[in-house]
Formats: C-alpha cells, sequence, structure tokens
C-alpha cells in the first residue's frame, strides 16, 4: 500500500476502497463452501468405510448375491460426494470474479 501511495495516491485510494469489500465478499464464500466440504470429507469417510467393508466381505457378497445392493450403495455414496463437491466447486469459482 505505501508503494502504491507514493506511485499514485488516487489508485491507492481505490485499492483502500475495493480491498474491504472483496474481503467481505470473500469470507461470505468461505462461510458457503466450508460446510459443503465438511460434508464432502464425512462422506469420504462412509465410502471408505463401504469400500473396505466390500474388500473384506467379498466373499459372502458374491456367496449370498448381493452384488447389486452393494453397487447401488456405492452408486449412492459416489453420487453425493459428486453433487456436494460441485456445489463446493460452483460457489469456489466466484473468487475469480470478485479478484
Amino acid at each position: 500500500m505505501i508503494v502504491s501511495f507514493r506511485i499514485n495516491g488516487t489508485i491507492a485510494w481505490i485499492f483502500l476502497a475495493v480491498i474491504p469489500v472483496m474481503a467481505v465478499l470473500l469470507l461470505l464464500i468461505v462461510k458457503k463452501v466450508s460446510p459443503v466440504f465438511n460434508r464432502v470429507f464425512h462422506t469420504y469417510d462412509c465410502l471408505n468405510n463401504v469400500v473396505q467393508e466390500n474388500a473384506r466381505g467379498i466373499r459372502v457378497v458374491k456367496s449370498f448375491n448381493r452384488e447389486d445392493y452393494e453397487i447401488n450403495k456405492f452408486k449412492g455414496i459416489s453420487k453425493s460426494i459428486y453433487d456436494d463437491f460441485a456445489k463446493g466447486e460452483r460457489l469456489l469459482a466466484l473468487n475469480s470474479p470478485i479478484m
């Protein structure tokens, strides 16, 4: 900021006016995105549990013909992760226009 005042005072005052507005907008984005990504990471944990269960009990799944059920279970969790992650990334994409 000191250098910008030395180069051109008018531009430095514009910087001073715009920086708080940008900070507020970026804080709003962070507040919106943070819960979404927390939910994504929690869902990743659930996905890991499903994969681990399938890896441990693969013989049981095959012998009791539960493959379709397990596949649908995996697809449901994967879709949930995809939807939440896409929503979070759409919100984070607002950073570029603000900058």
